[in-house]
């Protein structure tokens, strides 16, 4: 099967996917959405119950791996895209399909907030971004090392005309087709599209505080009491089963990753809590120490 044929079966198999968990599934709540693989589904079960520990959620769970076991947590609806990129053995060139494909979808439904939370994102409390999206169409976490958005977790308000996700769907679409899907397995380069059609279509975005939703950058990042989410990733994924599988247990909290704060672009540090680490890179052998894992 030839590039062309892949991408439109990967697009048709989704999309009635999404529509049956959407549509067989009474959706009364919040929608929140992962993506995971045959790495990362050791994790989904304790993804599942986090959220579900922190509020009430409808989830979906976006299978861009092989076929995986049976799903055990029934309160999870599962989306599989009919294929496997077998012929990389770093990221699926779909993956970023996957996620317009998403986006493309919702958008026929009037849902007033949606969030996208990729299986390395650990909530540490109930998130807010629903309650940014009522001005704004999408809050997204800042990318922070550059001026692009995180496609990694945002939020989105489906209330309004969204047909632009469509088109977006279909650009990306034409770029897999004509790399022949290398443009997709490429790392954050659906990301560096997301950020330029957002900026294109000129759709109103909020991006969040990143210090409240964190991820790691140049080796830090700014955990702090106060910190809602954070996004493991630059971690390797050996690194990051770890520090979430640690997360999940409880066994850290965001003290220790230290107190500090961003001033000029730049991370300038307060006094470190007692026993805390204050690099991100630091709290691997904070975790491997303590035996934490």
């Amino acid at each position: 099967m030839d590039i062309t044929e892949t991408v439109k079966n990967i697009r048709i198999n989704g999309a009635n996917e999404i529509r049956k968990c959407l549509e067989n599934n009474v959706i009364t709540k919040p929608i929140v959405v992962t993506s995971f693989d045959n790495k990362y589904e050791h994790l989904l079960e304790l993804w599942g119950r986090r959220i579900d520990s922190l509020g009430s959620y409808n989830k979906i769970a976006l299978n861009v791996g092989n076929k995986t076991k049976n799903n055990k947590n029934n309160k999870i609806c599962h989306v599989n895209f009919g294929f496997y990129d077998a012929k990389t053995n770093s990221l699926p060139f779909h993956v970023g399909l996957t996620k317009f494909i998403l986006l493309s979808v919702l958008s026929e439904y009037k849902f007033k907030c949606v969030t996208y939370s990729e299986i390395d994102v650990y909530w540490f409390k109930n998130i807010q971004t629903c309650s940014f999206v009522n001005s704004k169409t999408i809050s997204v976490m800042d990318n922070v090392h550059n001026s692009e958005l995180n496609f990694g977790f945002f939020s989105v308000n489906f209330e309004s005309d969204l047909h632009f996700f469509k088109i977006m769907e279909d650009e990306w679409s034409e770029i897999l087709i004509k790399t022949k899907g290398n443009a997709g397995r490429s790392i954050a380069s659906d990301q560096n599209f997301f950020t330029r059609q957002i900026i294109k279509y000129n759709i109103p975005y909020l991006k969040l505080n990143k210090c409240d939703y964190v991820m790691k950058s140049f080796g830090r990042c700014c955990v702090n009491k106060n910190s809602t989410v954070f996004h493991t990733t630059s971690f390797s994924h050996n690194d990051k089963v770890l520090i979430l599988t640690a997360l999940y247990k409880e066994n850290i909290k965001p003290d220790d990753f230290g107190s500090f704060y961003w001033n000029k672009g730049d991370y300038t540090f307060k006094i470190p809590l007692k026993n805390s680490v204050n690099k991100c890179n630091n709290i691997l052998s904070y975790i491997k120490n303590n035996k934490l894992y």
